[in-house]
């Protein structure tokens, strides 16, 4: 079956496969991980803390598949490889730190066709 539409957050509810057309040529065809992967996007850890020292913050920010790290009170929004997630939390809370929640987003397909059509591909 053929879905085309231009809000994106339905094709991503409703679609495994996802083809990507820039001015009449097919430029990607994937899914939405595959394209993700593609593009290189990474994952974003949002973390809500109780307290958090700049200290507990530079930690983080040295680990091994952390790209960025900022925050906003005691929330942390770290951009970090799939494989370091367990990493930033076990790390905070080894300090002490007591998380509170935390969760994962990923760049949206709306993101990665932004990739893809603005040339950057």
């Amino acid at each position: 079956m053929f879905f085309s539409s231009h809000i994106l957050s339905q094709v991503e509810a409703v679609c495994d496969r996802v083809a990507i057309l820039r001015r009449g040529e097919l430029v990607a065809v994937d899914t939405v991980d595959g394209l993700r992967d593609a593009t290189g996007s990474e994952s974003r850890l949002l973390i809500t803390v109780d307290s958090l020292s700049n200290g507990d913050v530079d930690v983080v920010r040295e680990l091994d598949g952390v790209t960025t790290v900022s925050r906003d009170g005691t929330e942390l929004s770290v951009g970090v490889e799939d494989r370091s997630k367990t990493a930033v939390i076990s790390t905070l809370e080894d300090r002490g730190v007591t998380v509170r929640d935390f969760e994962t987003v990923e760049e949206s397909l709306e993101d990665i066709f932004m990739a893809y059509t603005e040339g950057v591909r």
